[in-house]
């Protein structure tokens, strides 16, 4: 299964500089729908064998029922689990930045600003009938427990956000937290570019 991932790279409150450059919403359509790439859009789930579920679908309940169980049971297996179905999806990835405030959840102005490009991308014709995975990661700093909670939590912030500001379907979402489990420069564990959630988009062809 082909797919594509639209990665927001999740910056301190004392680095909104770069955060002020916002990736417009053309742009992140072009990436998702693979309009900037020669590879076709994602198949869709459809087209199946008759009697039988396709792989995909599986792994998509799975992420969702992982999403469900909520913070209790975000354990270090049910991450290892999550990962396994992703890394199987084989990804490609757009820098987006969203910034947060140090250590919480909270999306500051700017963030705000990129969620807005992105809520008006993933609204748009192209993307209406995708849904999509948004998966939360933080850098090494703090107990990996602490971080898998942070990284749920910045999951979940920024699912709310597109639900409540652009009227998504909260079932078009499923937020996951990663934690420091896929760290992007595993040379330095508390770089800035391992802060940052993933928004991952199935396409029907």
């Amino acid at each position: 299964m082909r797919s594509v991932v639209l990665v927001l790279a999740m910056l301190w409150s004392g680095a909104c500089g770069a955060a002020e450059q916002i990736v417009p919403a053309e742009r992140i359509v072009e990436g998702l729908a693979g309009a900037s790439t020669d590879r076709p859009l994602v198949r869709g789930l459809a087209g199946r064998p008759r009697g039988a579920r396709p792989i995909e679908a599986i792994r998509v309940d799975r992420l969702r029922a992982l999403d469900a169980a909520g913070e209790d049971d975000l354990s270090e297996d049910a991450v290892d689990a999550a990962r396994a179905i992703l890394a199987d999806l084989r990804l490609q990835a757009i820098d987006l930045p969203v910034a947060f405030a140090f250590g919480s959840a909270e999306v500051s102005d700017a963030g705000y600003r990129q969620l807005n490009a992105l809520g008006v991308a993933l609204s748009s014709g192209r993307l209406r009938q995708a849904s999509f995975i948004v998966a939360g990661h933080t850098d090494a700093v703090g107990s990996q427990a602490a971080n898998r909670l942070l990284s749920k939590r910045r999951a979940d912030a920024v699912r709310d956000y597109l639900v409540s500001a652009f009227r998504m379907e909260p079932s078009r979402l499923i937020a996951l937290g990663f934690g420091e489990t896929m760290l992007k420069d595993e040379a330095d564990g508390a770089a800035t570019v391992n802060r940052r959630v993933e928004v991952q988009a199935f396409l029907p062809q």
